[in-house]
């Protein structure tokens, strides 16, 4: 377990500007493939590691580096793909305004036909304080 925690601080960062931008947004904190209403967009941690070179004596965790996964899908029939980019438009700025790094952002291919996915993945450091670093 990693003694520095800020993913609710995070998701309720993205997820407040999301239902700023729609309040009809489903905003859930793990990966789930199937949604049961649409837009939805999952944010989760899906990485955490200690940053050795800062390690005190003691062996003490000071920084850790956090990987966050956003998975956004839509369903508008005949827009879900700019939908979809518009919606990940907001989560991107919200997490490169924290400082974190854009790893890359992808469409997943999906069985529907209507319903469009991106899946992007985020990146930083973060100190015992909280305070984000980028990476």
């Amino acid at each position: 377990m990693l003694m520095i925690d800020v993913e609710s601080q995070i998701y309720t960062k993205v997820a407040t500007a999301l239902l700023a931008y729609n309040a009809d947004i489903q905003v859930v904190s793990r990966t789930i493939y199937e949604p049961s209403s649409y837009p939805c967009v999952c944010i989760e941690q899906t990485d955490g590691y200690s940053v050795l070179q800062t390690r005190d004596t003691a062996s003490n965790e000071n920084h850790i580096t956090v990987t966050y996964t956003v998975n956004v899908y839509s369903r508008k029939e005949n827009i879900s793909k700019s939908e979809a980019k518009a919606i990940m438009a907001i989560v991107d700025d919200t997490l490169i305004g924290l400082g974190f790094t854009l790893l890359g952002c992808v469409p997943v291919v999906t069985d529907e036909a209507q319903k469009y996915r991106l899946t992007a993945r985020y990146s930083a450091v973060v100190g015992t304080d909280e305070t984000i670093y980028r990476s």
